[in-house]
C-alpha cells in the first residue's frame, strides 16, 4: 500500500540472507532483498561496513518513496575510509588493473567474501600480484 498510497517508508532489515549463521536455515531471510526491490518505486540499500551503513542512513532520510536498507549480523572489517561518499543508486570499484582476468561482483557481506576470492586467485597467479 505504501507505493499506491505515495508514502515514504524507511525500511531496516537486519539478520537476513546466508550470513545468519548458527541460527540455521529456518532463520535465512532470503527474499528480502527482492520482495522488496520488487515494490514500485521502491530503493534497496546493501552497505558492506560500518561507514557505508552510516552513510547510506544518512542518504535514506532523503529518498522519497519505499526504501530497504539489509544489515549484517556479524561484525567486518572497516572498507572504506570516514569521508567516503556513497550516493544512492552508485556502486565502487574497490580493485582494479589492467592485468584483471575475472571480475568479482560482491554487496553488503558478499563483498568481503569477493575481496578474500581476488586474494586466493591472486595467490594462485590469476591476475595481478
Amino acid at each position: 500500500m505504501a507505493p499506491v498510497s505515495r508514502v515514504d517508508l524507511r525500511l531496516i532489515g537486519s539478520h537476513a540472507g546466508v550470513e545468519i549463521g548458527a541460527d540455521g536455515p529456518s532463520q535465512m531471510g532470503l527474499e528480502d532483498l527482492a520482495m522488496i526491490a520488487a515494490t514500485q518505486g521502491s530503493t534497496v540499500l546493501y552497505p558492506s561496513d560500518a561507514t557505508s551503513t552510516a552513510a547510506l542512513v544518512a542518504e535514506m532520510a532523503d529518498i522519497s518513496g519505499v526504501s530497504y536498507l539489509r544489515t549484517t549480523r556479524g561484525g567486518y572489517p572497516v572498507l572504506y575510509g570516514a569521508d567516503e561518499r556513497f550516493p544512492v543508486g552508485g556502486s565502487k570499484t574497490l580493485r582494479s588493473s589492467p592485468d584483471d582476468a575475472v571480475t568479482l561482483i560482491g554487496a553488503g557481506v558478499t563483498l568481503h567474501q569477493a575481496l578474500a576470492a581476488a586474494d586466493t586467485l591472486a595467490e594462485q597467479g590469476c591476475g595481478p600480484a
